[in-house]
C-alpha cells in the first residue's frame, strides 16, 4: 500500500519540528521522497489523505545523505 498525501517535517531535538520540506503523493509499492539537505536528527512523515481501498504503512525506510 502507499501514502495517498503526506508531508515531511525534521527536527533536532524531537519537539520542534520544522516547515514541512517535501510533500505529495505515494504510489503503490515504493515511495520514493526526496528533500533538500537538511541539518536534524529526526524524520517525521505525516499521512494527510486517506483511501477507501488501501492502507498504508511502512515497511521499511531507508535515509541517504547525499555526497
Amino acid at each position: 500500500d502507499s501514502p495517498n498525501k503526506y508531508l515531511v517535517t525534521v527536527s533536532k531535538d524531537g519537539k520542534h519540528w520544522s516547515k514541512p520540506i517535501s510533500e505529495g503523493a505515494g504510489k503503490l509499492g515504493i515511495t520514493d521522497i526526496t528533500f533538500p539537505t537538511q541539518d536534524a536528527r529526526f524524520i517525521k512523515i505525516t499521512q494527510t489523505g486517506t483511501d477507501a481501498t488501501y492502507n498504508w504503512s511502512i515497511y521499511e525506510i531507508d535515509v541517504y545523505r547525499k555526497k
